[in-house]
């Protein structure tokens, strides 16, 4: 029971510090497409 738990605490916990980076990535990604269509909407 208690390495089952263990086990699953520890797969929860990678899976949240990949999808954490996961989203930092994309959150990066997006600022600078925003960043990027401003650019191009000034620039017309």
């Amino acid at each position: 029971m208690c390495e089952t738990l263990l086990s699953y605490c520890f797969f929860f916990f990678c899976g949240c510090k990949i999808t954490y980076k996961l989203w930092e990535k994309n959150k990066l990604l997006l600022t600078n497409n925003m960043a990027f269509l401003r650019y191009q909407y000034k620039s017309r």
